[in-house]
């Protein structure tokens, strides 16, 4: 099988005078800091997903003034979002949920497993949820990435759930709205940066990336 880098792909796609911005957004949403190998086949699939779905959030409702400005405070690199579900209050209101218990599908009780990534291990394991290699999208897989400050292992912070192609995002955030995201617009905030990402099959993921 013919094999291309990823960065060989962006180019071929996009073409040696796009703008250095949009090649670095593609390689940053595609790449996970980690070296990838696309199969010719593969590279015009990844491209023109990426173009088709990240011209607007494919769920949710537009953020309003208020919202764009506290979110924004909390996360200076979300640059999209829209919202997804209500405001539900803190742990102490009855029924409400967080971003953890959102992550594995729940919600209407906050689930806090500890501070640790072998924490999170565990508690993934128990809803199936297994170790990823990667937080990229891919063929039939959702993923959940987990979040902490400065990466320390003892400082977790936050999970969001890959609920659509393309690497967005559902983040619960605390006590306040439920908000779709690209994945990596949730770092370098209040919640640092992912860690770690976890897997689980989905028939119906990524179709695209066959």
């Amino acid at each position: 099988m013919t094999t291309l880098s990823l960065r060989t792909i962006v180019t071929n796609y996009l073409g040696k005078a796009a703008p250095l911005s949009i090649k670095r957004d593609i390689l940053g949403i595609y790449s996970d800091d980690r070296p990838q190998i696309y199969s010719l086949k593969q590279q015009l699939n990844y491209m023109q997903a990426h173009t088709a779905c990240h011209t607007s959030l494919p769920i949710g409702s537009p953020p309003s003034a208020e919202q764009k400005t506290r979110f924004r405070k909390w996360f200076p690199n979300l640059q999209v979002f829209n919202i997804t579900a209500p405001a539900t209050g803190g742990s102490s209101i009855p029924g409400s949920y967080n971003c953890i218990a959102w992550s594995v599908g729940i919600t209407n009780q906050w689930i806090w497993p500890g501070d640790t990534v072998a924490a999170f291990d565990t508690f993934y394991a128990s809803y199936g949820w297994s170790v990823a290699a990667n937080c990229a999208p891919e063929y039939k897989k959702r993923k959940v990435a987990l979040y902490a400050i400065n990466r320390d292992p003892n400082n977790c912070t936050h999970g969001s759930r890959e609920t659509v192609d393309c690497d967005w995002h559902e983040s619960k955030c605390g006590g306040a709205e439920r908000i779709v995201h690209d994945r990596r617009q949730m770092e370098g905030g209040s919640y640092g940066d992912i860690i770690k990402c976890y897997e689980k099959a989905d028939p119906n993921a990524n179709l695209d990336f066959a």
